[in-house]
């Protein structure tokens, strides 16, 4: 024999526990997932956030390395120019460390050969670009060195710091100069000096 409560409908009770009871615990189990499932996204979105930020910071590297190398490329153009329109004197060309030390004034160079090595060494020196007072110039710790391997043959390299370390360029310019031979940078080219009057 069943005992009824007093105000109560057989079957109503036992609707009203399996509406709250049971169900209950299924969206609190619902919560739990939705939860963890926020959670794996935002771990999600930070790594992507994170790949994102050096994917930019690689891509400025390589900017700067190219701006670089391009600085590089118009410079020893110009190194080549005065080399090849001053003929006679192109062996007052030949040394190395071009660009080293502090600014100078090429207003007293004697030759032009002298006039252009000083005006080279200013270029490589950065003076051409300033920011303010500050020389800020197209590369970092930037040399040149002309080399006569044989008569009337000039190698032109030009060589800077880089950024991010790589393989050792071939050209010996400088080498050791720049502490580890990975950062130092080289663009070289032959200039072929012609004889006109044979």
């Amino acid at each position: 024999m069943r005992l009824i409560a007093a105000g109560r409908t057989p079957g109503v009770a036992s609707a009203a526990l399996r509406r709250n009871g049971p169900a209950l615990r299924a969206d609190d189990e619902q919560a739990g997932f939705a939860m963890l499932e926020v959670l794996i996204a935002i771990v999600i979105s930070v790594i992507g956030i994170l790949g994102m930020i050096n994917l930019q910071a690689r891509t400025y590297q390589a900017e700067a390395e190219a701006y670089q190398r391009s600085q590089a490329l118009v410079i020893i153009d110009d190194i080549a120019a005065r080399l090849s329109s001053n003929r006679n004197q192109a062996a007052s060309y030949v040394r190395d460390g071009i660009g080293a030390g502090e600014p100078e004034d090429c207003i007293a160079a004697v030759t032009t050969a002298e006039r252009d090595l000083c005006e080279i060494a200013n270029l490589l020196r950065g003076t051409g670009e300033t920011a303010g007072t500050s020389v800020v110039g197209p590369m970092g710790r930037a040399r040149a060195c002309v080399t006569a391997p044989t008569a009337d043959t000039y190698v032109i390299a030009v060589v800077w710091a880089g950024i991010v370390p790589t393989a050792a360029p071939a050209s010996g310019c400088e080498a050791g100069a720049y502490g580890d031979e990975g950062l130092r940078r080289a663009v070289t080219s032959v200039v072929v000096i012609a004889d006109l009057e044979g």
